[in-house]
């Protein structure tokens, strides 16, 4: 099989439907107190982070999940005042307990002011750093990693006799999308090399499409 770059999609979460809605969302309401509010998967929790703007403040911040998008409750909260500086202050919450192999949806009841509307984000409990689904695959299959950092990685996949069928380099999201049509049916291996020498070993298998 020939080396296919071309196969491989770096899913940044800003473009993940169905999994992962990252990135601040700027609200077009200026009387709006929010600066920010963005999710994202580290490790297997996931992190809430939001800012309040310069000269703005509240009285306490709560935290609400919902499975439906729909029906909501409390699971976390930040007591006192938020914000009240001229400069743009910066808040994380924590979802310790996310729903697992589904859509989890969030929004922030900042005081008396406001309610933000929903993010949501699929949580996929990570096992050894990663989580390839699905496995076994004929078409396609993604491979989650745990990158909250960012940092830059190599992916480097082989077939079983080792040797390398596709290679990858510059991926700084935590997603990567692989295209399987061009991949015999068996099992593969893949390496995801980080250039602070960290890195992420896995497998997965290739079936016939017409299976």
């Amino acid at each position: 099989m020939k080396l296919q770059q071309s196969t491989i999609i770096f899913l940044l979460l800003f473009f993940a439907p169905g999994f992962c809605h990252f990135g601040f969302a700027q609200k077009e309401d200026t009387t709006s107190i929010l600066a920010g509010f963005s999710l994202r998967q580290v490790d297997n929790r996931i992190q809430i982070s939001f800012a309040i703007k310069g000269g703005s403040s509240c009285n306490g911040v709560e935290l609400e999940r919902s499975e439906n998008g729909v029906d909501f409750e409390v699971i976390n909260f930040i007591p006192g005042i938020c914000g009240g500086t001229d400069k743009t202050e910066y808040y994380t919450l924590t979802d310790e307990n996310p729903l697992s192999n589904r859509e989890n949806h969030y929004r922030l009841q900042l005081g008396q002011q406001e309610r933000t509307p929903a993010l949501k984000i699929r949580f996929v409990p990570l096992k050894e750093g990663y989580r390839v689904f699905p496995n076994p695959a004929s078409q396609f299959t993604l491979i989650r990693f745990n990158n909250p950092q960012e940092l830059q990685h190599e992916l480097y996949i082989f077939n079983a006799r080792g040797l390398i069928v596709e290679k990858a380099t510059n991926i700084t999201s935590s997603e990567v999308y692989l295209n399987l049509q061009n991949y015999a049916p068996g099992k593969y291996f893949f390496t995801l090399a980080a250039q602070n020498g960290n890195g992420v070993k896995g497998k997965f298998i290739v079936t016939s499409q017409h299976d």
